[in-house]
């Protein structure tokens, strides 16, 4: 069995006995779960990988780097489907910064 279907079934264990909505809480930090067909998708198209080490990782479209999938990298945005805003922290505060540089 592939390691992208080890989690595929754990998420989905997961799914089955709480609410998607309800989240892993580790250190005030938390990874929200994703249903199991938006987390197949973006393993396929590359938003998301596995790491053996830090597990599932979301990449940032602005420097190309993946950063664990969770609140610690990510701020949180209820419009998108995985819940996770698409650039990660240090991005926005960057993107913030040098706005508020230009004006």
């Amino acid at each position: 069995m592939r390691r992208d279907d080890v989690v595929v079934d754990i998420m989905k264990k997961a799914i089955t006995t709480q609410s998607y909505k309800e989240v892993f809480i580790m250190f005030d930090e938390y990874t929200p779960l994703m249903k199991v067909g938006l987390l197949q998708r973006c393993l396929a198209n590359g938003k998301a990988r596995l790491d053996a080490e830090l597990s599932l990782q979301k990449g940032c479209p602005h420097y190309q780097k993946c950063w664990p999938q969770d609140t610690l990298f990510w701020s949180l945005c209820r419009r998108i489907p995985d819940v996770l805003q698409s650039w990660c922290k240090a991005c926005q505060l960057e993107f913030k910064n040098a706005k508020r540089k230009s004006a």
